[in-house]
């Protein structure tokens, strides 16, 4: 009696099995449309970017047109990740500057269902966020308001009035307090970082740095600079002090990786 309920119920294990492979090979599972959340991204041609996919069979072919602008690295929904992934997202992709500005499409298309959808990525000059966590300086605060100050590889600085993590990494054209040209003078750890804020320019020193930091903060902006050391582009915020060599004041940041500056602003 037992091995004949035994093997009545693998009997029914693979019969369901069967059943569930006709209908995923016959299209008669609905795993939704393959959607995306915009259909243009713009990324610093030194940073980082993660685009995500939602619906679909999460069997999909991802093609990139120029592969010498971006690396590109395609993840499918895993539940060991799950508390990572929004609702409903079956793919994540990601994207590492190649240090080019330039244009490109990216197509993804179901293997299931043969849905496919696609999008346009503009590599812009790169560029380093920073938003300010410590400061006693009178310019450059830490709260009421809390800066952001985005410094790109042609030395202009755009200084935002941020009020949470969320409008510091997308804020708006209206949070923006002014921008300026910056200038560097000198090399290696006597690097000086000529900064105006309010018609005043200060002069920020970065010698208190962690040399890889400060070899990130220059890659980011698209700058060989000497005297650091080889920089190695974080997927997470790290730290970087700035101290006015003029008031003695330090301006304790973190560089933002995840930053995405507003297009109209390039």
């Amino acid at each position: 009696m037992r091995r004949w309920v035994a093997a009545f119920s693998m009997l029914l294990l693979l019969a369901t099995t069967f059943v569930s492979c006709l209908k995923d090979t016959f299209g008669d599972i609905d795993y939704g449309k393959l959607t995306l959340r915009q259909n243009e991204y713009s990324m610093p041609c030194t940073g980082t970017l993660q685009v995500p996919v939602f619906f679909g069979s999460k069997r999909v072919r991802v093609t990139l047109a120029d592969t010498s602008l971006v690396k590109m690295d395609v993840r499918t929904y895993s539940d060991m990740y799950s508390g990572l992934w929004d609702a409903d997202q079956t793919v994540n992709i990601y994207f590492s500057g190649n240090l080019r500005e330039g244009q490109t499409t990216i197509g993804i298309r179901d293997i299931r269902t043969q849905d496919s959808v696609a999008f346009s990525l503009r590599l812009t000059v790169g560029y380093a966020a920073m938003l300010v966590k410590k400061s006693t300086h009178p310019a450059l605060t830490a709260s009421s308001p809390q800066m952001l100050l985005v410094i790109d590889g042609n030395l202009n600085s755009y200084l935002f009035k941020v009020t949470s993590m969320q409008s510091a990494l997308s804020p708006q054209p209206s949070q923006l307090i002014e921008k300026n040209k910056i200038s560097l003078h000198g090399t290696g750890k006597n690097t000086l970082l000529r900064i105006p804020v309010g018609g005043v320019t200060y002069n920020f020193s970065i010698l208190d740095n962690d040399a890889d930091v400060s070899a990130q903060f220059f890659y980011m902006l698209g700058i060989k600079q000497s005297g650091f050391g080889t920089s190695k582009l974080s997927r997470r915020d790290v730290p970087f002090v700035l101290v006015d060599t003029g008031l003695g004041d330090a301006v304790e940041t973190e560089i933002l990786s995840s930053f995405i500056l507003p297009p109209d602003f390039l």
